[in-house]
């Protein structure tokens, strides 16, 4: 019907299906596209149209433009010397055998850089040598460095690239071994190897003996090195060829700037001649250098620049060997500002006048005030009391008899100081026994004149006290033989029972405990209990610097790059130096002078990562003298070490620093920002350091607790489930009343606390989590907060005295 037949489905859901695509699209598509326009015959395309069309071709084309510049500019500045900079590359030559010269190696590399025809010059240790490479278009100085510590030390640090020299009979000794190893942990530069003597060796065993050496030197490295067997002229120009070419690495230097001393002389002052202007001439290297900041003589000290001079280059970049270089005087290119130069001083200024003042009460004055008015003082007859005020004591005494009185109750008790186990002195006070107890007895009313009298009674000591006074000097005896048998041990034995008995210590039974441990405190739990960083600081503590935030000021302070550029040859002035403050230095060592950025002249409290070497013996005891090579700067420091953990803010000293992992390093040192490596030797003879220790910086830190941990020890005499009564901890019931309310605990993990004293020879009721076994040790910790002293930096004799500076002796 009619109803049936308008009726239509209409779906619920709308669904598109998904057009035909074909790979070009069909004419009648493009004739409904147009919809019946007409192109020109020459269309107008647009200036974005055009980008459009051709971004891809574009953004090829300008990568490759980008790409070739920055090649052509690497190529130019490799041709000057440096990657970096325009200062030549710095090559230093390092022997790894007794049996190999390195001046002999470094002669050759200065014939292959120089004519054809020319000889081979004469080289001497501990000097440099700048030539230019005209055949690979490039500057190179070469330095062959003597075979000592320290030099191959401060050689590496400014090196771009080290060549280690060995022999194939010798190959690498034990020395250089040590010289790897050290490198390795301070930062090692591009290194390459030389081989010498290959041919020497019959050919068929010239291959095998070449691999053998070679890998026993590139197992020494991260990256495996390039090995270059050098028997003739010609392989060592193939060498020059790979040193000026080789790509160098960035290390923790780059972030500052310094400089490898080539020359200096010493302008005396026409007023003060002990005292004058030093101009260090070189090639600047590495950052930005401000005229401004403080500079480090390394083993010298830090000094302030007076000018900075451009002179003529002695050594400028020839393409060719005949080209001319012009000649001008020095000028002065920047001097300091007064207001923004840094200042020498290294320690704050206290004010002791702004320390905590406690006034006596009302109650103390007047007690005193009748204490002075009850004493009896001699004057002349008629004397008023204000006149009698100004009296000294020496020449008013009252009657000879009462004085001595008093004096023999006086000097009755004295305090003693006892060493620690550590060697630190802590204030104990302890009774002396008095040599015989008088009685006065006054008569007549207490004035004394011609009927005055004053009768002197004495124990009598033929009674039964004669067996205690025995007795006493008995346990007196026993306990001057354990301080000595304590005193006597050796070191072997305290690193045994650090390991074995970690942090017990005994009570001396002659001795209180609550006066031999009254700057101890118990914690309830290591990680939360609260301990206030700023609690009975030291007065070195006011003498020190802080940040407010380290990680924001280090960020701020390292991004300035505000200065002359590097790659310069310049000459800096410093002034106020004393005439002898390079008198002792030795001239095949190099001298390095480096810049120190704004607060790291300053000191205050270092931390530093350490890890103990596995060739050194012996485990290092805290606040044993040491010496720290931090970056370019080393001094003597004690530290003291502590545990490395975020899990807490306070952190448990280490007695000894052993070989199971990562510690830290706590000094008052000068403030250095990271990364920044260290190196920690031991003097076991004059003039011989042993590396110990190598580590890092970690940050500058003064409100770091480290907590001194001391464990009292006791055993069970009676166990009756939970309850027992313990001994051995203690000797007399007031030292237990003093320290009952410190937690007790137990080798097999039970707690406890004090329920009471039992009896007066040291006997304790305690009360535990659990049922206490026999054999279990009842311990209880105790903590007192340690401080780092300061370190001993070198530090030269000044014209007038620097607020805060404490003198040293250079090294």
């Amino acid at each position: 019907d009619k109803m049936s037949s308008e009726f239509r489905h209409r779906p619920t859901l709308k669904q598109t299906n998904k057009p035909f695509k074909a790979k070009h699209r069909s004419k009648g598509d493009l004739k409904r596209q147009t919809k019946g326009k007409v192109e020109s015959a020459a269309p107008r395309v647009g200036v974005k149209q055009l980008g459009k069309n051709d971004a891809k071709n574009n953004r090829r084309n300008f990568a490759k433009q980008v790409q070739s510049n920055k090649r052509a500019e690497v190529m130019e500045r490799q041709r000057k010397g440096r990657a970096d900079d325009g200062a030549p590359r710095l090559i230093a030559v390092i022997s790894l055998g007794s049996n190999v010269n390195p001046a002999q190696v470094a002669s050759m590399i200065l014939q292959a850089c120089g004519p054809a025809d020319s000889p081979a010059p004469d080289v001497a240790l501990g000097v440099q040598y700048t030539i230019n490479a005209t055949k690979f278009k490039s500057r190179l100085t070469v330095f062959a460095c003597p075979r000592e510590l320290v030099p191959v030390l401060d050689i590496a640090k400014v090196a771009d690239l080290i060549v280690y020299a060995f022999d194939v009979e010798q190959g690498i000794d034990d020395d250089g071994h040590q010289i790897l190893n050290l490198l390795t942990h301070q930062g090692m530069p591009t290194a390459m190897g030389v081989l010498l003597g290959s041919a020497n060796v019959p050919m068929k065993k010239r291959h095998d003996v070449r691999k053998a050496v070679t890998e026993t030197f590139t197992s020494k490295f991260a990256e495996e090195p390039r090995v270059v067997p050098v028997d003739s002229l010609l392989d060592a120009e193939q060498l020059v060829r790979f040193a000026s070419q080789q790509k160098l690495k960035d290390l923790w230097r780059e972030r500052r700037p310094y400089m490898l001393v080539e020359q200096f002389r010493f302008h005396p002052n026409p007023a003060n001649p002990e005292f004058g202007t030093l101009s260090l001439m070189g090639y600047t290297r590495g950052a930005p250098l401000d005229v401004n900041m403080i500079v480090h003589l390394t083993g010298y000290g830090d000094f302030q620049l007076d000018s900075i001079e451009a002179p003529t280059d002695p050594h400028p970049f020839k393409r060719h060997d005949n080209d001319v270089t012009m000649d001008g005087d020095a000028r002065i290119v920047a001097q300091p500002d007064v207001q923004l130069q840094e200042s020498l001083q290294t320690k704050n200024i206290p004010d002791e006048t702004a320390n905590e003042q406690t006034w006596p009460t009302a109650e103390e004055l007047e007690a005193a005030e009748n204490a002075r008015s009850q004493r009896k003082r001699r004057v002349p007859k008629g004397t008023s009391p204000y006149m009698a005020a100004w009296i000294p004591d020496d020449y008013s005494s009252v009657d000879d008899s009462d004085n001595s009185d008093d004096d023999d109750d006086e000097d009755g008790d004295s305090d003693e100081m006892q060493d620690d186990e550590e060697g630190e002195e802590e204030e104990e006070d302890e009774d002396d026994e008095m040599e015989a107890e008088q009685t006065q007895v006054r008569v007549d009313g207490g004035k004394k004149g011609k009927t005055g009298k004053s009768v002197r009674f004495q124990d009598d000591d033929s009674n039964d006290g004669g067996d205690l006074g025995d007795d006493e000097m008995e346990a007196d005896a026993e306990a001057e033989r354990k301080r000595s048998r304590r005193r006597q041990r050796t070191e072997d034995e305290e690193i045994e029972d650090d390991i074995n008995y970690t942090d017990e210590v005994e009570v001396p039974e002659d001795q209180p405990a609550r006066f031999r441990f009254h700057k101890y405190r118990g914690l309830r739990s290591f990680r939360t209990s609260p301990w206030d960083p700023k609690e009975n600081l030291p007065f070195d503590y006011a003498r020190i610097f802080q940040f407010e935030n380290f990680k924001r000021t280090k960020k701020r302070v390292l991004s300035q790059h505000d200065g002359l550029s590097a790659g310069s040859w310049l000459c800096l002035n410093l002034r106020d130096v004393h005439v002898n403050v390079l008198a002792n230095h030795v001239a095949t060592h190099p001298l390095i002078l480096s810049g120190l950025f704004k607060f790291e002249n300053k000191m205050s409290t270092i931390n530093y990562t350490v890890t103990k070497v596995a060739s050194y013996p012996k485990p290092l005891r805290t606040k044993e003298e040491l010496w720290f090579h931090v970056g370019f700067r080393r001094f003597k420091a004690n530290p003291i070490y502590s545990e490395h953990s975020h899990k807490s803010d306070k952190f448990k000293q280490l007695k000894f620093l052993h070989d199971n992992g990562v510690a830290v390093a706590t000094i008052l040192g000068p403030i250095t920002f990271p990364p920044m490596p260290l190196l920690v030797w031991k003097e076991l003879q004059p003039g011989r350091p042993v590396l110990c220790a190598t580590g890092g910086v970690l940050s500058v830190n003064p409100d770091r607790i480290i907590l001194k941990k001391i464990v009292l020890t006791g055993k069970p005499f009676r166990v009756r489930n939970r309850r027992a009564v313990c001994r051995d901890m203690f000797y007399n019931p007031e030292d237990i009343k003093w320290f009952k309310p410190i937690e007790l605990w137990t080798k097999r993990g039970l707690t406890g606390h004090i329920s009471e004293p039992l009896g007066t020879h040291g006997y304790m009721k305690c009360t535990f989590s659990g049922k206490l076994d026999h054999g279990d040790t009842v311990c209880m910790s105790l903590y007192k907060r340690v401080f780092p002293t300061f370190a001993q930096m070198p530090t030269p004799v000044r014209p007038y005295p620097i607020i805060g500076d404490d003198v040293v002796a250079p090294e």
